[in-house]
């Protein structure tokens, strides 16, 4: 579990190194920032939930709750990757930032 300053610190860094674009000024970074926060933790969730498996009311897998879960994780992929270089871990998250040079774990 993350903690406030662990999210405080990853924004803040996330302001300083990444790159502003066009006509982007901190407070588009902050919101990116945020938004990233935001679908890790729905990411993660999912993945957590892949991971331990999803059962019917008999105890069986679920394969259509499994299939809808895949197909929200690559969305909110998709969504993370719209705004900023993403890498994955086992169960983690981390943002890749001054050319893929510096790597940041979002909490």
């Amino acid at each position: 579990m993350a903690t406030q300053k662990d999210r405080w610190e990853f924004i803040h860094t996330f302001m300083k190194y990444a790159p502003m674009v066009g006509n982007e000024h901190e407070g588009d970074l902050r919101r990116k920032a945020l938004r990233l926060l935001s679908l890790a933790a729905t990411h993660k969730r999912l993945e957590n939930e892949l991971t331990n498996g999803y059962k019917d009311k008999n105890g069986n897998q679920d394969h259509e709750q499994t299939a809808q879960a895949i197909a929200k994780r690559e969305r909110v992929d998709a969504q993370m990757e719209k705004l900023a270089s993403i890498g994955y871990g086992a169960l983690t998250v981390y943002v890749r930032l001054g050319g893929g040079q510096r790597e940041i774990y979002i909490p």
